[in-house]
């Protein structure tokens, strides 16, 4: 289902910003989403 893939996207998610890889979008004030950098491995 999609709750699987959705841990599984957060996982990866999580592992990309321990590597540098990820980048935050959005207002700190407000809250943050982190997503992979565009150009990075795939």
């Amino acid at each position: 289902g999609h709750d699987e893939l959705d841990a599984i996207v957060a996982a990866y998610t999580a592992y990309l910003r321990g590597q540098g890889q990820a980048e935050a979008v959005g207002d700190p004030q407000e809250g943050v989403i982190y997503v992979p950098k565009a150009g990075g491995q795939r």
